[in-house]
């Protein structure tokens, strides 16, 4: 009963540490979400990929004073004022007006739909930006107001105080913006899931996954087993490290995991200053290990005396793992992962073998099992026939 308690305990420890760093996992996300919907609320989608249809500009000019900022427009007849914008030498837009309602409302279009700059455009359909007028603008007033014999002030008051932009309507930007948005959603929203079920069931945690693997019988007997070796079998406890016979334990703020020491192929560990405002404030390290299969493990955010505690442990009961993060180590590191993967491919291709063989070899004793029933069978009519000639 009390080793049943004793390991109750140890498991509440390392689930505790799970749902603890999956808690602090999920802030994060969980504001990004926050965060994207607001974006999503902010910029005018709705508008953009699905613009009110209007049949005047007046009606255009009441969107506007609606709240939004995006209209597709059909226009019976628009003039050219005679004025374009220029760019490195050639014509990218040109202004247009409509007389609508004793107002002079003026269009920007791109190149692309006016081709030759005609006088006169009819019937013409154009999603626009519904913006405020600008310096461009304005200086371009002032030059079509000599034109027309008007004064600056005049026209300026006869426009108003929207201008229907046609260059500015970006749809490609937005979709881009759209799926990036939904996409940085999505992936958010994954973590907040994941976090959520390993607070719900830490069991699963990725680290907990990992061990069973490794383990050839059931969830419940390798998950009693860790236990019993985390509580029983310390050598080893600082800073939320645990070190046993078989593995090392790390609970910390920041990540979970559980490695078999025996998997360990190379140990370093690295020392980061925080400062703020170039005042220091404290000192962390983080452990970091390399496995057999090139994997790195992350211990961050430790003490250097914790660090330092683990280190000497490590190297005197564990002399053949590499320390230190060199040229030369680094490349000892990973020669031995590579051999690792080459002697573990041929023990699979062996194994494969192996069983293939045995495959065989059942078939062979199948095959003569099989004939062995024939030869039986025949020898019974045999000896049926004998016996009734022997009775004739």
């Amino acid at each position: 009963m009390e080793k049943e308690n004793v390991s109750a305990r140890s498991g509440r420890r390392i689930y505790k540490a799970i749902r603890l760093v999956s808690l602090r996992n999920l802030f994060l996300p969980v504001i990004s979400v926050v965060i994207a919907i607001g974006i999503y609320y902010f910029l005018p989608f709705r508008d953009v990929f699905s613009p009110t249809k209007v049949k005047s500009s007046t009606e255009a000019i009441m969107l506007y004073n609606q709240g939004h900022r995006y209209a597709n427009i059909n226009i019976d007849k628009l003039y050219y004022t005679g004025f374009n914008i220029m760019a490195e030498g050639e014509v990218t837009a040109s202004y247009y007006y409509e007389i609508s309602d004793n107002r002079c409302v003026f269009y920007i279009l791109s190149g692309d739909i006016v081709k030759n700059t005609p006088n006169e455009l009819e019937k013409v359909n154009v999603i626009v930006r519904l913006n405020e007028p600008d310096g461009l603008l304005e200086n371009m007033i002032t030059a079509f107001a000599v034109t027309i014999g008007w004064t600056p002030e005049g026209v300026s008051a006869a426009a108003g105080a929207v201008v229907m932009d046609q260059t500015s309507y970006h749809l490609e930007r937005y979709v881009i913006s759209f799926i990036l948005l939904v996409a940085f959603v999505i992936y958010s929203m994954t973590l907040v899931t994941i976090n959520i079920i390993y607070i719900i069931a830490p069991a699963i945690h990725l680290s907990l996954l990992k061990y069973y693997a490794t383990k050839p019988f059931g969830i419940k007997r390798a998950l009693r087993e860790l236990e019993q070796d985390f509580e029983n079998r310390q050598q080893i406890s600082v800073g939320n490290m645990y070190i046993t016979r078989r593995y090392f334990y790390n609970l910390g703020k920041k990540e979970v995991h559980i490695v078999p020491i025996e998997n360990i192929i190379m140990c370093y560990d690295h020392g980061r200053l925080i400062s703020i405002f170039g005042i220091h404030i404290k000192m962390t390290h983080t452990l970091y290990f390399v496995g057999k299969h090139g994997e790195k493990i992350v211990s961050s955010e430790k003490k250097a005396t914790d660090v330092l505690a683990v280190t000497d442990y490590l190297k005197e009961a564990y002399p053949d793992i590499i320390w230190g993060h060199t040229k030369e180590n680094k490349a000892e590191a990973k020669a031995r992962i590579k051999e690792y993967k080459e002697s573990e491919q041929h023990d699979r291709r062996h194994r494969h073998w192996d069983k293939l063989k045995g495959h065989g070899n059942n078939q062979k004793e199948n095959r003569k099992n099989i004939v062995k029933k024939h030869s039986k069978k025949t020898q019974k009519k045999n000896s049926k026939k004998t016996s009734q000639k022997n009775i004739e």
